[in-house]
């Protein structure tokens, strides 16, 4: 499954996606109809885990770069 599917399966739209390797990495995703509306996951072969939720989405973009690696 790929991560638009597992996106779709969430209700989220993807905003952002980092690839650690072929089946790893990171994403950055926002639910339009949910309290908090930003979230960021990890990802790998079983699909998002360790979630990070967030109200405004400056805040889940510092989080997604963090996850990432990327100092700003």
């Amino acid at each position: 499954m790929n991560l638009q599917e597992l996106a779709t399966q969430q209700g989220v739209k993807l905003l952002s996606t980092h690839h650690t390797n072929d089946n790893e990495g990171f994403v950055l995703a926002e639910k339009e109809n949910g309290y908090m509306r930003f979230v960021t996951w990890q990802f790998g072969k079983s699909g998002f885990y360790w979630g990070n939720y967030f109200l405004e989405e400056q805040e889940a973009k510092a989080d997604f770069f963090n996850r990432v690696g990327v100092t700003l």
